[in-house]
């Protein structure tokens, strides 16, 4: 959900505006003189697209889920179960994902410790 505010209404509200942008999918539009001028949203959000846009920019990775999309419209895939068993896996499999996303921010982190000196 979007929501849009001026603002002088960011300006007076921004603390309760930093709490509506901890609900996932929610980010606010602050508008200038009638004109959208910058957007808030939670770090996991930001982090997020900036996670997908590196994707889309890599024309391998974008091929793989693509070719991935395809195989599960014919049916081709497995339950994360069946996974498990192929590989002879246990429970704690080690999370990809949330590990790229705590690089992806702690790279943004020193970034912007380094503009902000």
């Amino acid at each position: 959900m979007t929501l849009t505010v001026t603002a002088s209404e960011a300006r007076n509200d921004f603390f309760s505006i930093l709490k509506q942008i901890e609900t996932p999918g929610v980010s606010v539009v602050i508008t200038y003189e009638g004109h959208p001028k910058g957007v808030l949203m939670s770090v996991d959000e930001f982090e997020g697209w900036l996670e997908t846009l590196d994707i889309m920019s890599n024309p391998e990775e974008e091929a793989a889920i693509e070719e991935g999309m395809r195989e599960k419209e014919r049916g081709e895939v497995v339950t994360l179960e069946e996974f498990k068993r192929k590989l002879g896996a246990d429970e704690n499999l080690p999370r990809r994902h949330s590990q790229a996303r705590s690089k992806r921010g702690a790279k943004i982190a020193k970034k912007r410790s380094k503009t902000h000196r």
